[in-house]
């Protein structure tokens, strides 16, 4: 990418794409012109992707190239004495704990926005987040607890997740935002009240059956909310 006088002009541009991104290209016909056309980022030439490179297969993830494809299946446990001989994982658990992030001494950190699948490992199980909307990782409440803030004052937020059918439930912990007293939320479309302040650190756990369920949806009625950990019960 190169202005008209040849200098490299990329490194200013905003939203420069990352390993991983997909990028479409567009070819313009025409004649350049500097009044109707952007002068700054033109893409000149792409390299192809022309053979997958795949990292290695996991416990709980196949053959996974850089650029989503897969190759083969997931390993899965291979348990001995309690433990997966190839993650460390515990057999025959009773329930698996999710947070997010390391706990911290700042107060009230917003946290950046969410790009999704967002994935969260604990004891070999995953949780992967899908379809955020105004969902922020790397948040913090007063107390210093990592969680994820949803919503903003204005806006509301949401995002999904599967559970596996040896989950029986799922609990999660939920607060409003700072100082705020109460909150509503929907999960699968019902209604809770929330009476808990993330403030203070303190939450209300929700739970859920999640018998014959693949998939939770969480979002926000009225606005923002904490949630500080997500529970999957066996």
């Amino acid at each position: 990418t190169y202005d008209a006088d040849g200098t490299n002009s990329f490194s200013a541009m905003a939203n420069q794409p990352k390993v991983g991104d997909k990028i479409t290209v567009y070819g313009i016909l025409g004649t350049y012109s500097n009044a109707t056309q952007m002068k700054n980022g033109w893409i000149v030439a792409v390299e192809a992707h022309t053979e997958h490179v795949f990292a290695d297969a996991t416990c709980l993830a196949p053959k996974t190239c850089i650029c989503g494809e897969t190759e083969g299946e997931a390993l899965g446990h291979n348990f001995a004495d309690g433990k997966c001989s190839l993650c460390g994982c515990s057999e025959n658990k009773s329930s698996v704990r999710f947070d997010f992030g390391e706990n911290g001494n700042a107060a009230h950190a917003d946290g950046t926005a969410m790009t999704t699948p967002f994935e969260s490992v604990s004891d070999g199980e995953k949780l992967t987040i899908t379809t955020a909307s105004k969902v922020y990782s790397g948040a913090r409440d007063a107390m210093g607890n990592s969680c994820l803030k949803l919503g903003t004052s204005s806006v509301t937020g949401s995002f999904s997740f599967n559970v596996d059918s040896d989950v029986k439930s799922v609990v999660i912990y939920v607060a409003g935002y700072k100082a705020a007293t109460s909150t509503n939320v929907k999960i699968n479309g019902t209604q809770y009240s929330v009476t808990t302040s993330s403030n203070n650190g303190e939450y209300t756990a929700i739970e859920i059956d999640v018998t014959g369920v693949d998939t939770i949806t969480f979002e926000t009625v009225t606005y923002r909310c904490m949630i500080d950990a997500i529970v999957f019960n066996y």
